[in-house]
């Protein structure tokens, strides 16, 4: 959003299936320091979903979130890279290098905990610009 607007913006929303509203909200946006600038529009599933599976795999996705915010365990890291098969992924850390480290969050050199996010400095001296996206087929990538 910034390489393209030239500032962060002022509101991230994430439309997803409406069980998974607690977990973004709570964890991911938490990890991302986003809790002020955060919303989540939960979608009912089709009625042929199955709640059961998808309840028990959310509380274990929770649970591994809960223990591992930025995904840089084996669990989660393998989950992510079934989603990328080609392993292409956009040069934000080289356009965007105040967000470096948190594409480094999983480098042992580089420890999450310690990154500031830089939406969320003071916000007399930036910026920023609203923007709100929607989609029907999953979560927005933040």
């Amino acid at each position: 959003f910034k390489e393209v607007a030239g500032a962060y913006p002022s509101k991230v929303t994430v439309v997803s299936f409406d069980f998974k509203g607690p977990r973004f909200a709570e964890l991911h946006a938490g990890a991302l320091q986003l809790l002020d600038a955060f919303s989540f529009e939960g979608v009912a599933p089709g009625p042929r979903f199955d709640n059961a599976a998808a309840a028990a795999g959310e509380a274990a996705t929770r649970d591994a979130f809960l223990n591992d915010p930025f995904g840089c365990g084996a669990d989660l890291a393998s989950k992510k890279a079934t989603r990328d098969p080609f392993s292409r992924t956009a040069p934000y850390a080289a356009s965007c290098p105040e967000l470096r480290p948190l594409f480094d969050a999983c480098n042992a050199s580089r420890p999450a905990d310690r990154w500031r996010a830089p939406w969320a400095e003071p916000t007399e001296h930036r910026r920023f610009v609203h923007l709100r996206r929607r989609s029907s087929v999953g979560a927005v990538a933040i």
